[in-house]
Order: C-alpha cells, then structure tokens, then sequence
C-alpha cells in the first residue's frame, strides 16, 4: 500500500511536470540563441568561405516564400468557401438527412 502513495508522490514532483520540461527548454534555447555570443573564430571562418552572403540570400528567400505562400493560402481558402458555399451548395444542397442527423445529436449532447 505504501508503494501507491509513493508512486502518487513521484507523479506530482516538479520532475513530471510538462511546463517545467517546456521552460527549461526554451531557457536553454534563448540563452544559446541570443544571450551567448558567437566565437570570434566562427565568424569569420563564415565570412571566408563567403557563408554570410548566402545566409542571408537563403534567409531573405524563406522570408519571401512564407509571405507569398501564405497569401496564395489565404487566396485558396477564399476561393474554396467561395466555389463550395456559393456555387456547390445551392445545386446540391446537403445529402438527404444529414441536417435530420446532426440536429439528433446536438439536442442529445445538450441534456
């Protein structure tokens, strides 16, 4: 029986804890990311070999992908609802029942 309340014990440490696990590991993201500097050495091994400049391309070409990808997304979206709702829908409607359906267990979850 003491090995129940033991193992009760554990579970509730900090230890188990997912939030702790979570900031502990963005504490050691930012302070790797952006408190420690960079070695000297590194650096300019990196403008050398000529790295800088296409780190900055790549990055400069992700940022414009993301902004153009996520507008052509919005765009699709808008054009989805658009064709499914106001083409679609008035020339088939929904399948028979569904509606009949879907009000039977909604009034059926709210009691």
């Amino acid at each position: 029986m003491s090995g129940g309340k033991e193992k009760h014990a554990q579970a509730d440490s900090i230890l188990t804890n997912k939030g702790f696990w979570i900031g502990v590991g963005l504490a050691i993201f930012v302070l790797i990311g952006f408190i420690l500097p960079a070695p000297q050495s590194l650096i300019d091994a990196l403008e050398e070999f000529g790295y800088v400049d296409r780190m900055i391309e790549r990055v400069i070409h992700t940022i414009d992908f993301v902004k153009y990808g996520f507008l052509l997304w919005v765009l699709s979206m808008i054009l989805l609802w658009t064709v499914g709702f106001l083409g679609i829908y008035p020339l088939i409607g929904f399948p028979e029942g569904i509606l009949e359906a879907a009000t039977r267990v909604l009034e059926s979850g709210a009691q």
